[in-house]
């Protein structure tokens, strides 16, 4: 299966980005494995353009690259649960820890 068949599934980048791992019969399918398929997924889910994604790796270097997407699969895994819950009807979702770090990221560039 190819995996960019994936991306745009969710019809929202925030869904596709909580979806960035997804299971086959095969097993896990992580879309964000490294800092150069992090900036695939960004270009596929229109985040980023080419010319974008293109100059990226020049500003940040291939290790960078890589911390970040740690970085993104680390935040995945902490709001997947707490989407989960949300969508599954809990009204204690979200709640003001989760709100306070979501602040605190969007309000960083």
């Amino acid at each position: 299966m190819n995996p960019d068949v994936l991306i745009g599934l969710g019809d929202h980048p925030v869904l596709d980005f909580v979806n960035s791992l997804a299971f086959s019969a095969d097993g896990p399918i992580e879309l964000i494995a490294d800092g150069w398929s992090y900036l695939r997924w960004l270009q596929l889910t229109g985040l980023v353009g080419t010319a974008e994604r293109e100059a990226l790796p020049a500003r940040f270097g291939s290790e960078e690259l890589d911390r970040i997407a740690v970085a993104a699969v680390e935040l995945r895994e902490w709001l997947r649960p707490r989407i989960g819950a949300w969508a599954g009807g809990s009204s204690t979702v979200p709640d003001e820890p989760t709100l306070s770090r979501l602040n605190g990221l969007l309000a960083t560039d």
